[in-house]
């Protein structure tokens, strides 16, 4: 019996670094699908059952926080872990507030990636 795929939502506005973490996870062995704008992230969750997520937190539109808080509000409880470049101070603060559960400024390797997915879940790839 073959277990499904674990499902993995990447939130990320560069459609080059989101197909790079998507090319990455999936030959780990992830599901993945990718939203662009936290609009169409929010549309996702609200369809599909997601193991964990990663979080651009600029995003144009409704930013990472605010996309995460409404993801949230629709009854997701796994992990969403920021992806950011932004270093200034108070962002992971404010991360944490809106519901995330940790913070990784870009550039993440993979083996950072992979880890968080352990840190915050049972799920193997």
């Amino acid at each position: 019996m073959t277990e499904s795929k674990k499902t993995i939502l990447v939130v990320e506005d560069s459609k080059p670094i989101a197909l790079t973490q998507q090319d990455l996870l999936e030959t780990a062995g992830y599901r993945v699908l990718l939203a662009y704008t936290g609009e169409e992230a929010i549309e996702t969750a609200s369809k599909v059952k997601f193991d964990f997520i990663f979080m651009d937190l600029g995003l144009p539109g409704i930013d990472g926080y605010e996309t995460t808080r409404q993801i949230r509000a629709l009854g997701y409880t796994g992990p969403i872990v920021a992806l950011t470049g932004r270093t200034s101070g108070g962002d992971k603060e404010l991360a944490a507030a809106a519901g995330m559960n940790d913070y990784l400024i870009k550039p993440v390797d993979f083996k950072t990636m992979k880890a968080t997915i352990a840190k915050y879940t049972s799920i193997a790839a």
